[in-house]
């Protein structure tokens, strides 16, 4: 493999990388909200009186 095939290879690579790594926050900050939405709900809950 030439060096500039490996360097273009590379930078794909690379590149790709970048990418999940930012699919990986944007995964992270989703479940930071789902858990901040979800206690907000259990709170609501708790803080409500039910009358049966």
């Amino acid at each position: 493999m030439s060096d500039t095939r490996l360097c273009s290879e590379l930078d794909k690579i690379w590149k790709k990388q970048a990418e999940l790594k930012e699919k990986e926050k944007i995964i992270q900050h989703i479940r930071s909200l789902r858990y901040q939405q979800n206690n907000w709900f259990n709170e609501e809950i708790n803080s409500t009186e039910l009358h049966f």
